[in-house]
Protein backbone atom coordinates (compact mmCIF):
# COMPACT_ATOMS: atom_id res chain seq x y z
CA UNK A 1 0.00 0.00 0.00
CA UNK A 2 1.03 3.27 -0.27
CA UNK A 3 2.77 5.70 2.15
CA UNK A 4 0.60 8.18 4.14
CA UNK A 5 2.79 11.11 5.22
CA UNK A 6 0.79 12.09 7.65
CA UNK A 7 1.11 8.59 9.26
CA UNK A 8 5.14 8.77 8.89
CA UNK A 9 4.81 12.10 10.55
CA UNK A 10 2.74 10.59 13.21
CA UNK A 11 5.03 7.61 13.58
CA UNK A 12 8.38 9.40 13.71
CA UNK A 13 6.56 11.84 16.43
CA UNK A 14 5.88 8.47 18.16
CA UNK A 15 9.47 7.09 18.37
CA UNK A 16 10.83 10.83 19.47
CA UNK A 17 7.82 10.73 22.78
CA UNK A 18 8.26 7.16 23.31
CA UNK A 19 11.39 5.40 22.11
CA UNK A 20 10.67 2.35 24.57
CA UNK A 21 7.42 1.70 23.85
CA UNK A 22 7.52 2.14 20.12
CA UNK A 23 7.21 -1.76 18.91
CA UNK A 24 4.27 -2.15 21.07
CA UNK A 25 2.61 1.36 19.35
CA UNK A 26 3.04 -0.11 16.00
CA UNK A 27 2.30 -3.67 16.80
CA UNK A 28 -1.59 -1.58 18.80
CA UNK A 29 -2.20 0.67 16.04
CA UNK A 30 -3.79 -0.24 12.63
CA UNK A 31 -3.08 2.70 10.43
CA UNK A 32 0.41 1.19 9.77
CA UNK A 33 1.24 -0.55 6.60
CA UNK A 34 3.83 -3.27 6.22
CA UNK A 35 5.94 -1.34 4.49
CA UNK A 36 5.80 1.83 7.01
CA UNK A 37 6.15 -0.54 9.98
CA UNK A 38 9.45 -1.97 8.27
CA UNK A 39 10.72 1.70 7.96
CA UNK A 40 9.90 2.79 11.14
CA UNK A 41 11.75 0.21 12.71
CA UNK A 42 14.66 0.99 10.26
CA UNK A 43 14.35 4.87 11.23
CA UNK A 44 14.45 3.63 14.94
CA UNK A 45 17.26 1.28 14.39
CA UNK A 46 19.16 4.08 12.78
CA UNK A 47 18.57 6.71 15.82
CA UNK A 48 19.31 4.32 18.16
CA UNK A 49 22.91 3.30 16.52
CA UNK A 50 25.12 5.23 16.87
CA UNK A 51 28.89 5.74 17.56
CA UNK A 52 31.78 7.91 18.21
CA UNK A 53 34.39 8.95 15.18
CA UNK A 54 37.59 8.95 16.51
CA UNK A 55 38.31 12.51 16.00
CA UNK A 56 35.47 12.92 18.26
CA UNK A 57 36.46 10.14 20.84
CA UNK A 58 40.03 12.29 20.73
CA UNK A 59 38.67 15.34 21.92
CA UNK A 60 36.72 13.65 24.20
CA UNK A 61 39.75 12.12 26.17
CA UNK A 62 41.48 15.08 25.64
CA UNK A 63 39.37 17.35 27.50
CA UNK A 64 39.03 14.68 30.16
CA UNK A 65 43.19 14.37 30.50
CA UNK A 66 42.71 18.32 30.80
CA UNK A 67 40.18 18.25 33.26
CA UNK A 68 42.14 15.29 35.58
CA UNK A 69 45.58 17.94 34.84
CA UNK A 70 43.40 20.42 36.30
CA UNK A 71 41.86 19.11 39.21
CA UNK A 72 44.46 16.95 40.97
CA UNK A 73 46.83 19.44 42.56
CA UNK A 74 43.70 21.60 43.64
CA UNK A 75 42.07 17.78 45.50
CA UNK A 76 45.33 17.28 46.54
CA UNK A 77 45.31 21.37 48.14
CA UNK A 78 42.00 20.18 49.55
CA UNK A 79 42.87 17.36 51.02
CA UNK A 80 46.07 18.84 53.00
CA UNK A 81 43.66 22.10 54.48
CA UNK A 82 41.05 19.81 55.55
CA UNK A 83 43.76 17.29 56.98
CA UNK A 84 46.14 19.89 59.29
CA UNK A 85 42.87 21.88 59.94
CA UNK A 86 41.28 18.86 61.99
CA UNK A 87 44.31 18.12 63.81
CA UNK A 88 44.66 22.12 65.03
CA UNK A 89 41.07 21.68 65.89
CA UNK A 90 41.57 18.12 67.76
CA UNK A 91 44.19 20.00 69.77
CA UNK A 92 42.09 23.08 70.28
CA UNK A 93 39.01 20.80 71.81
CA UNK A 94 42.08 18.64 73.79
CA UNK A 95 42.75 21.91 75.62
CA UNK A 96 39.49 23.38 76.14
CA UNK A 97 38.79 20.39 77.87
CA UNK A 98 42.03 20.53 79.64
CA UNK A 99 40.86 23.89 80.60
CA UNK A 100 36.84 23.12 81.72
CA UNK A 101 38.53 20.27 84.28
CA UNK A 102 40.80 22.42 85.72
CA UNK A 103 37.73 24.89 86.88
CA UNK A 104 35.77 21.76 87.36
CA UNK A 105 37.60 19.93 89.77
CA UNK A 106 39.49 23.22 90.99
CA UNK A 107 42.98 21.82 90.88
CA UNK A 108 45.78 22.24 88.49
CA UNK A 109 45.33 19.91 84.97
CA UNK A 110 48.37 19.23 83.01
CA UNK A 111 49.09 18.70 79.21
CA UNK A 112 52.50 17.85 78.42
CA UNK A 113 53.82 16.02 75.32
CA UNK A 114 53.92 12.33 75.39
CA UNK A 115 54.86 8.67 72.87
CA UNK A 116 54.61 6.45 75.85
CA UNK A 117 51.47 7.36 77.99
CA UNK A 118 51.88 3.53 79.81
CA UNK A 119 55.11 4.58 80.62
CA UNK A 120 55.79 5.45 84.75
CA UNK A 121 56.74 9.12 83.69
CA UNK A 122 55.14 9.54 80.58
CA UNK A 123 55.85 13.26 80.08
CA UNK A 124 58.32 13.82 77.76
CA UNK A 125 58.82 9.88 77.44
CA UNK A 126 59.62 8.06 74.08
CA UNK A 127 59.28 10.97 71.26
CA UNK A 128 61.02 14.31 70.60
CA UNK A 129 58.04 16.45 70.85
CA UNK A 130 54.00 17.34 70.59
CA UNK A 131 54.05 15.67 66.98
CA UNK A 132 54.66 12.31 69.19
CA UNK A 133 51.46 12.57 71.20
CA UNK A 134 50.07 14.51 74.52
CA UNK A 135 48.20 13.70 77.81
CA UNK A 136 46.34 15.15 80.08
CA UNK A 137 45.98 14.73 83.52
CA UNK A 138 44.85 15.99 86.73
CA UNK A 139 47.23 16.62 89.97
CA UNK A 140 44.73 15.47 92.30
CA UNK A 141 47.67 15.20 95.31
CA UNK A 142 48.69 18.56 94.10
CA UNK A 143 52.50 17.24 93.68
CA UNK A 144 53.21 18.44 90.71
CA UNK A 145 54.23 14.82 89.53
CA UNK A 146 52.05 12.51 87.39
CA UNK A 147 50.60 9.37 88.95
CA UNK A 148 48.75 6.90 87.07
CA UNK A 149 45.47 7.48 88.71
CA UNK A 150 45.35 11.09 87.72
CA UNK A 151 44.90 10.59 84.32
CA UNK A 152 42.11 12.11 82.22
CA UNK A 153 43.00 11.63 78.49
CA UNK A 154 45.41 10.34 76.00
CA UNK A 155 45.81 10.94 72.34
CA UNK A 156 48.21 9.81 69.57
CA UNK A 157 50.65 11.77 67.45
CA UNK A 158 50.13 14.08 64.77
CA UNK A 159 49.88 11.80 61.13
CA UNK A 160 50.86 11.95 57.60
CA UNK A 161 54.01 13.71 57.98
CA UNK A 162 52.53 16.97 60.03
CA UNK A 163 54.42 18.27 63.29
CA UNK A 164 52.95 20.59 66.38
CA UNK A 165 55.53 22.14 67.91
CA UNK A 166 55.86 24.67 70.78
CA UNK A 167 57.38 27.84 69.76
CA UNK A 168 59.24 28.30 73.44
CA UNK A 169 59.76 24.31 73.62
CA UNK A 170 57.86 24.00 76.36
CA UNK A 171 57.31 20.31 77.20
CA UNK A 172 53.71 21.07 79.53
CA UNK A 173 51.59 23.52 80.65
CA UNK A 174 49.00 23.69 82.87
CA UNK A 175 45.77 24.79 83.93
CA UNK A 176 45.06 26.19 87.66
CA UNK A 177 41.44 26.06 89.02
CA UNK A 178 40.52 29.44 88.27
CA UNK A 179 41.05 28.24 84.44
CA UNK A 180 44.28 30.29 83.66
CA UNK A 181 46.76 29.10 82.04
CA UNK A 182 50.55 28.95 83.16
CA UNK A 183 53.14 30.96 81.36
CA UNK A 184 55.61 28.07 80.36
CA UNK A 185 53.08 27.62 77.10
CA UNK A 186 52.95 30.46 74.26
CA UNK A 187 52.04 29.43 70.71
CA UNK A 188 51.66 26.35 69.13
CA UNK A 189 52.47 25.27 65.41
CA UNK A 190 50.95 23.07 62.96
CA UNK A 191 52.94 22.66 59.95
CA UNK A 192 52.33 20.07 57.02
CA UNK A 193 54.16 17.60 55.65
CA UNK A 194 56.30 20.26 53.52
CA UNK A 195 56.65 22.77 55.87
CA UNK A 196 53.82 25.29 53.37
CA UNK A 197 53.05 28.42 54.98
CA UNK A 198 49.43 28.42 53.32
CA UNK A 199 48.72 25.34 55.49
CA UNK A 200 50.49 26.27 58.60
CA UNK A 201 47.83 27.01 61.51
CA UNK A 202 48.88 28.28 65.13
CA UNK A 203 47.16 27.98 68.34
CA UNK A 204 47.75 30.84 70.92
CA UNK A 205 46.51 31.83 74.41
CA UNK A 206 44.83 34.96 75.49
CA UNK A 207 45.79 36.84 79.16
CA UNK A 208 42.80 34.49 80.40
CA UNK A 209 44.15 31.42 79.41
CA UNK A 210 41.01 31.20 76.00
CA UNK A 211 42.87 29.01 73.34
CA UNK A 212 42.33 30.33 69.57
CA UNK A 213 43.33 29.22 66.43
CA UNK A 214 44.64 31.10 63.48
CA UNK A 215 45.48 30.48 59.70
CA UNK A 216 48.90 32.21 60.04
CA UNK A 217 52.70 31.58 60.73
CA UNK A 218 55.93 30.12 59.16
CA UNK A 219 56.60 26.98 59.15
CA UNK A 220 59.17 25.27 60.05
Amino acid sequence: SSENPSELQRTRKIILVYPCKVICIIEREKFVSLSLKTKVLRYMKEQLIHGFTVIELMITVLVLALLITLAIPSFGSFISNNRITAQANNFHSAVLYARSEAVKRNRDVFMCWSGNPSATSPCGNSGSGWSDGWIMYADEDEDGVYDSDELIRSHEGISSGNTLSETGGAASFSYSGDGRISSSAAVFKFCDSDNDDRYTRQMSFSPLGNPRVSKSGTCP
